[in-house]
C-alpha cells in the first residue's frame, strides 16, 4: 500500500499532473482523491453496513467506518476505483449504473490527511453473509441505523472514523437525490 502512487490535486480538486507515493502524500500532507461507498438498505429507518478498521491500518486503525472505499491510485479513475475497491473489500461485483453518485466531499483530518473523497452509494438488500469480506479491511460488519450512528458519532466520536456533520451530509444526500449514475 505505501509504495502505491497516488495523483497530486489542488484545493480545487484539479489534477497538477504530479504522483507520488502514498507514503510521501501522508507524510507532507499533500491533496489526493479517494472514493467512499456507502452500502444502505431501507427499513423503517435508512440502514447503513457499519464496519470496525482493523488495529494495523495506518490511519484510523481500529475506528468505525460507515463506507467502503480507498485511494484512487495515479492514473485511473474515481469510477474504476469504486467498482474495484468495491469488490476487493465485499466481494460485490457491480456496474456504475448499479451505483448513486453522491458528491465530492473535501477532508481534512488532523493526521495532515488532506483528500477529496468522491461519494457513491449501493443499495444492498442481501444478507450480510454473503459478501466476501477483504478481513485486513473490514472487521465486525454489521447494520446500523442512520438515526442511531448519528447518535453515537455525536455522543461517541472518537470511536469513530468521520464526524456526525458529514455523515449528515451522506444522509441527507441520498435521502434528497436516490439516482443511480447514467
Amino acid at each position: 500500500m505505501e509504495n502505491e502512487y497516488l495523483d497530486i490535486i489542488n484545493e480545487n480538486n484539479n489534477l497538477v499532473g504530479k504522483s507520488e507515493l502514498r507514503s510521501v502524500v501522508h507524510s507532507k500532507g499533500l491533496r489526493h482523491r479517494t472514493v467512499h461507498i456507502y452500502l444502505f438498505r431501507k427499513r423503517d429507518d435508512i440502514e447503513f453496513l457499519i464496519h470496525r478498521r482493523p488495529k494495523t491500518k495506518d490511519l484510523h486503525p481500529n475506528k468505525l467506518a460507515t463506507m467502503f472505499g480507498g485511494h484512487v491510485k495515479a492514473g485511473k479513475t474515481i469510477e474504476e476505483t469504486a467498482l474495484s475497491e468495491l469488490k476487493e473489500e465485499t466481494g460485490l461485483n457491480v456496474k456504475m449504473i448499479n451505483l448513486i453518485r453522491g458528491p465530492w466531499l473535501k477532508s481534512e483530518d488532523i493526521l495532515n490527511n488532506k483528500e477529496f473523497n468522491a461519494v457513491f452509494y449501493f443499495e444492498y438488500n442481501g444478507e450480510i453473509k454473503n459478501l466476501k469480506f477483504q478481513t485486513s479491511e473490514i472487521q465486525e460488519p454489521k447494520w446500523l441505523s442512520a438515526s442511531k450512528i448519528k447518535k453515537s458519532m455525536t455522543k461517541n466520536p472518537n470511536i469513530w472514523m468521520r464526524e456526525a456533520k458529514e455523515f449528515k451530509e451522506i444522509v441527507k444526500f441520498l435521502v434528497q437525490k436516490p439516482e443511480k449514475q447514467k
